[in-house]
């Protein structure tokens, strides 16, 4: 009879134990989930109190929210001088105009970037590229180029908010797409990348090959290495990427994310499997 007491003691034991760890697992998410969202409002803020460029210090310069058409380039230039050093960011993107124009002050002046939160889209190519030293502390997030494109009326259309264009107003729009194509391709080889990321994030599936829709890619830091990134520091909150998709599946998100295995870090050659969409075999979702 001792001897099922005994087991049994074990039983509840081991249960007890597995009760607070799933307990302690669900608290972690809770807090990644409450972190990304809190993240998140300030990544995508507007006008709000808070958002935009912000002087920290007289060597720190930081930005939270869109990158808007009509302020942001002259916002920055109005914030930014030779003495800062350090440029952090948390941002879900926005103007590529802007943004690249942010980038080549930020390239010349040789300053560091800092990624606090979140930094997709134009902030992940433009201004994260900009920075001497680039610090990740969160996600870093790519969903293609204009240079990823084969720019025609269809690609003018798709992008216009007017409707219907004119023939005239197609062309001259097709030829500042190429213009911008020319300025951003001058850029990207200024900062020595490949664009195999880019390229692979620019497809629909970010290169799952599974047929579905996902909003971004998020490589690891050998993956940028290998794809020509320079003097990158930290590595991607894989923590914050799996409760994105967590999130999707509680509906709280419009997609899913792509993001890197494990398994990936420290692959030799990750360039060539990049431009050939092999690395769609190995990164997954949770």
């Amino acid at each position: 009879m001792r001897k099922y007491h005994h087991i049994a003691a074990w039983v509840v034991f081991a249960l007890s134990v597995l009760v607070c760890c799933l307990f302690c697992l669900r608290w972690r998410q809770g807090q990644e989930e409450k972190q990304l969202l809190d993240t998140s409002r300030q990544a995508d803020c507007w006008k709000q109190a808070g958002c935009g460029w912000v002087r920290v210090s007289a060597e720190v310069l930081a930005f939270n929210g869109v990158i808007a058409a009509k302020n942001t380039y002259a916002d920055f230039v109005s914030h930014f001088d030779d003495q800062v050093k350090l440029v952090r960011l948390n941002s879900m993107g926005g103007d590529v105009d802007s943004a690249l124009k942010i980038a080549r002050v930020m390239a010349a002046h040789k300053v560091d970037v800092e990624v606090r939160g979140l930094c997709f889209s134009s902030c992940a190519n433009y201004l994260l590229l900009a920075g001497q030293r680039k610090v990740i502390h969160g996600l870093v997030g790519y969903h293609g180029c204009l240079s990823c494109f084969d720019v025609d009326a269809n690609l003018v259309v798709a992008h216009s908010k007017d409707a219907p264009l004119s023939a005239a107003l197609i062309e001259h729009r097709i030829l500042e797409f190429k213009k911008f194509q020319l300025s951003e391709g001058s850029f990207f080889r200024n900062r020595g990348i490949s664009m195999g990321i880019l390229k692979v994030s620019n497809r629909p599936d970010k290169g799952r090959n599974d047929g579905k829709v996902y909003l971004m890619l998020i490589p690891s830091r050998a993956q940028l290495e290998a794809d020509g990134w320079k003097g990158l520091e930290g590595e991607q909150d894989w923590g914050l990427a799996r409760a994105f998709n967590r999130l999707y599946q509680q509906k709280k998100a419009d997609l899913p994310i792509v993001y890197d295995a494990p398994a990936l870090h420290g692959w030799s050659g990750v360039r060539d499997k990049l431009e050939t969409g092999i690395l769609s075999t190995v990164i997954g979702r949770i």
